[in-house]
């Protein structure tokens, strides 16, 4: 019998609670409260029973949010799937007694753990010649990886709960069968009559489809297959096992290709893969919980159809009031353009959940995109926050959180302490005729409270008059609350865009006043003035006709079909044209989706390869191709806008290097074939290595012109920074965009993954009707560099492979060493491009005939790209 407690939190009737995770890495656990419905989903780490260490227990959270003492009762009870930091502490819950519950909905304890859905016998672990420690490991491999974790306590702890989660999710599905509670095993059972006694919430169940389910199911057995035949290799001999040790030798990413450095597969992949994803309705707020849903990269062979048709159904189903992220806000959870498919025109309110002890969640990257579209979103996070909890009672979903501040975009550290409690914040917002009004309270220690305002007003010709009043601190308001009331009006004004007026623009020296041979100039001006404005694009386009060049201004806007495209510009082509710049970003000028692969190429592959883009890349080349069979006959580089005149402005205005020197160099500890190719290059600079290189210890001018070469890891998420890697093969940050200053007619050149994408979308993730978004020069290495003055910069808009063993003469270094010949001989960058490109062409294979390395070296060729003027 469940009673009420007294000391209850005085709370809203309908709300989204997202529980503290305390210290231990991940965890998830959310407490919906609609009306008389209440909703538990996922049970945090099994550590979490007992709390400790200055952090409530789940069960007292759950206790003082649901009022009740023990038994505690919920409506459903929700389990997404079978990691142990979702599974947590709610099997000791129900085996003591703690936790009952009318409905379940659960992942299907046979799916979630490689076994075909009515055959709980054919696990490879259930052998009865597995030994204790092989079983231990491979249970713990297949869990997220916590080869980062140095606390041999919560280590220790972790070995234990991936080992016993399966023994403890079965009894406790038991245990719920034997109560009373209704059990719906997702993927196996009927849940219509679940979703209709849930009707009055909004409950919607959004996937995975049984065939993504099976999918993940079958990659689990795989890889449990796997884990076995290689953790019993390691275990030969009878020398004393340090299970430490051995867990991080496995577990923590060995020296890989730089194709890996982000976009390296997780572990717990499939199982991720198989979360329940849901929605509720109330209060005319819609919101999504998304488990550990692998939405930005599945990284299961196979899935990637299945996973765009769920974001589909999730983008259809939107826009939505809150979101927990999934996946623990990582980068393969979460992408830009998951942001417009949740919130679409409007405003969404983010949380992310995971314990404080751990350095790389949520993502650096994902962090980074956050805050560039924090006028559009309210964020906060358990680990800097504790307790969240989401109203739905008001016009528009408001945060109150126990403890930090809201908004908050900071990565963790390796030595992330805990948040002090006490620091109260709350966002509201409201939206009225288009305009959207925001205001954000924080309560300081002394107790006066101050309200920040802000509107966000459609960009077109518009007037909109607000009206702001601040009630005086009492009754609610006293207990952190704050009440924001508005009153909007709008007048719309038809007709052109408002005028940008006579501003002073600064005079454009194209190519810094040096003559340039014939190019054509090709961009969509109406497209590219909606970037950069009217009066900046006429200025730009009318220095390129005053230089003597030939500018082709008239594609048409909004056309994406990049064949069409490439006609019209052939039909501008001249003999006499030497090369083309397009201009603008690929919302401008489309870029082409090209599969660098032939149909029989790519049907020699194993259905299991690793690369990131699946082959897939953005290339220009075909801008350059007079006869129309597809290849390029001149050089083509790009100038990006970035939507930034200043980004355009300074690179079509950028001069000639000094000199072709070695200016400055740093390449990744694990990439010792660029020392060759460095030092070749005339000059005295030293190539630097990262670890133990660093942003801090880069002297100011270090990227100030010349010839720069960069041979790192790269991101596609976050294309602000590269990385090196250190003795562990963890990622170090080696240089970032502060880094980058006065690099006036520098040649940059790199081999880091996603290292020329301009946009924000790498071309294997563009679904279909999808326009790529620029990124903006802050965000992105390649575009600091022109923004400050750079010739060039030349890398690829995929991922990049480098070669890792002597000779090193294969992959990415061959196109490495003709570019760089090219230049040593006084080829322009675009023209040096071009021509490596030829010569690597000639020289493919490189040493290597297995269809996996033609592949590669085929990708290499293609998605090299050329940003800047290049001439």
């Amino acid at each position: 019998m469940t009673s009420t407690s007294s000391d209850a939190i005085d709370a809203p009737s309908n709300a989204i609670y997202i529980l503290d995770m305390g210290r231990e890495k991940y965890g998830d656990c959310v407490l919906c409260r609609f009306g008389s419905k209440t909703v538990l989903i996922d049970g945090g780490h099994l550590g979490d029973f007992d709390g400790g260490n200055n952090f409530p227990s789940i069960p007292d959270q759950l206790r003082a949010l649901l009022g009740q003492t023990s038994p505690l009762h919920v409506s459903l009870l929700i389990v997404t799937h079978l990691h142990s930091d979702h599974v947590g502490c709610l099997p000791t819950m129900v085996q003591q007694g703690l936790l009952t519950a009318e409905w379940a909905l659960v992942a299907d304890e046979n799916l979630g753990t490689g076994h075909p859905v009515h055959d709980a016998g054919s696990n490879p672990l259930d052998a009865s010649d597995i030994p204790p420690t092989v079983r231990r490991m491979v249970a713990a491999l297949r869990e997220e990886s916590r080869a980062d974790v140095t606390d041999a306590t919560l280590l220790s702890r972790f070995f234990s709960d991936a080992e016993t989660v399966e023994a403890r999710y079965r009894r406790m599905l038991r245990t719920l069968e034997e109560q009373g509670t209704r059990v719906v095993r997702y993927g196996r059972d009927d849940y219509t009559e679940l979703v209709a006694d849930f009707a009055d919430v909004g409950m919607r169940i959004l996937g995975p489809t049984d065939d993504h389910l099976l999918i993940c199911t079958d990659a689990i057995e795989r890889f449990t297959r796997d884990a076995i035949a290689a953790v019993s290799s390691r275990l030969a001999g009878d020398a004393p096992i340090d299970e430490a040790a051995l867990y991080r030798s496995m577990a923590a990413p060995p020296a890989m290709d730089a194709a890996d450095a982000l976009d390296r597969p997780g572990k717990g992949a499939a199982l991720n893969d198989q979360s329940i994803v849901l929605r509720f309705e109330v209060a005319n707020h819609k919101v999504l919980l998304l488990g550990d849903m692998q939405l930005a990269k599945a990284e299961v062979s196979g899935l990637d159809s299945h996973m765009r048709e769920l974001r589909d159904v999730i983008r259809d189903d939107g826009p939505y009031s809150f979101v927990k992220l999934s996946h623990h806000t990582s980068y393969n959870g979460v992408d830009e353009e998951l942001l417009d498919e949740l919130a679409g025109s409007g405003r969404v309110l983010l949380a992310h959940s995971g314990g404080i002890v751990d350095s790389t969640h949520p993502d650096p990257g994902v962090l980074s995109f956050l805050r560039r579209n924090r006028q559009r979103i309210g964020w906060a996070r358990t680990d800097r926050n504790g307790l969240i909890t989401v109203n739905l009672n008001s016009q528009a979903a408001r945060f109150r959180v126990s403890r930090g501040q809201l908004n908050d975009f900071t990565p963790n550290s390796t030595d992330q302490s805990q948040s002090e409690p006490g620091h109260v914040s709350e966002e509201i917002g409201g939206e009225v005729g288009g305009a959207t009004m925001v205001s954000r309270k924080s309560e300081a220690p002394d107790g006066q409270g101050v309200v920040e305002v802000i509107a966000r007003i459609p960009h077109a010709s518009t007037r909109v008059t607000l009206t702001i009043d601040v009630e005086p601190r009492s009754g609610r308001e006293a207990s952190g609350e704050t009440q924001v009331s508005s009153s909007t009006r709008k007048q719309v004004t038809k007709g052109e865009p408002e005028p940008t007026g006579d501003r002073p623009l600064p005079p454009l020296r194209v190519g810094d006043g040096r003559p340039l041979p014939p190019l054509l100039f090709v961009t969509s001006r109406q497209a590219l003035e909606t970037n950069i404005g009217r009066q900046e694009a006429a200025h730009l386009l009318g220095a390129l006709r005053a230089s003597g060049q030939t500018v082709y201004d008239s594609l048409p806007s909004g056309l994406t079909e990049v064949s069409r495209v490439a006609a019209l510009v052939r039909g501008q082509m001249g003999v006499r044209h030497e090369g083309v710049v397009i201009l603008g970003g690929y919302d401008v000028v489309p870029a082409q989706r090209l599969d660098t692969l032939d149909e029989a190429l790519r049907n020699k592959l194993p259905a299991s390869h690793a690369d990131p883009d699946n082959f897939v890349v953005w290339s220009d080349d075909v801008y350059g191709d007079r006869d129309g069979d597809g290849l390029p006959e001149v050089p083509v580089s790009r100038i990006p806008d970035g939507r930034s005149p200043q980004l355009i402005f300074a690179a079509v205005q950028a001069g000639l290097p000094g000199d072709t020197a070695r200016n400055f160099g740093v390449r990744n500890a694990e990439r010792p074939f660029a020392e060759d190719i460095f030092s070749r290059l005339p000059g005295a600079g030293d190539l630097l290595v990262s670890q133990p290189t660093g942003p801090g210890d880069l002297p100011d001018g270090a990227l100030g012109g010349g010839a720069i070469y960069l041979m790192l890891h790269g991101g596609d998420l976050d294309g602000s920074r590269f990385w090196g890697e250190d003795e562990d093969g963890g990622m170090f940050e080696a240089i970032n965009v502060s880094n980058v200053a006065a690099s006036r007619g520098a040649v940059a050149f790199t081999g880091c993954c996603w290292g020329a994408l301009c946009a924000a979308t790498p071309a294997a993730y563009l679904r279909p009707g999808q326009r790529p978004a620029p990124r903006p020069p802050e965000s992105s290495m390649a575009l600091s560099f022109l923004r400050a003055g750079a010739l060039a910069f030349v890398g690829c808009t995929g991922a990049h492979y480098s070669p890792i063993t002597p000779p090193f003469d294969y992959f990415g270094a061959p196109m490495h060493r003709a570019f760089w010949r090219q230049i040593e001989g006084g080829s322009a960058p675009a023209r040096a491009l071009f021509r490596a490109k030829i010569e690597y062409l000639e020289g493919i294979p490189h040493g290597r005939v297995e269809p996996s390395d033609h592949a590669i070296e085929m990708k290499i060729l293609r998605q090299y790209a050329c940003l800047g003027l290049g001439w």
